[in-house]
């Protein structure tokens, strides 16, 4: 019985060894420091829409109106 306790503990301490090799023995190099966002930022966008549309309204309507919603330009700018 006792063989069988000193065998069973020596191989519970054989299965635990790997658990130390989890933990790197050289140190690992430092990484490059990330971008800095910080600071003046300046931007342009810009875009044109194209379609065809064909608005037909009642004659004596409240309203009347004939859009030309055919296409436009659109843009704009960021700054900070």
């Amino acid at each position: 019985m006792r063989r069988l306790m000193v065998a069973s503990a020596g191989f519970l301490a054989v299965l635990a060894v790997p658990a130390f090799a989890a933990d790197p023995a050289v140190d690992v190099p430092m990484t490059a420091p990330g971008f800095d966002w910080t600071g003046y930022y300046a931007g342009l966008q810009a875009g044109y829409g194209w379609g065809q549309s064909d608005v037909s309204v009642t004659e004596g309507a409240p309203f009347s109106i004939a859009p030309d919603i055919d296409g436009g330009f659109v843009g704009g700018h960021v700054a900070g």
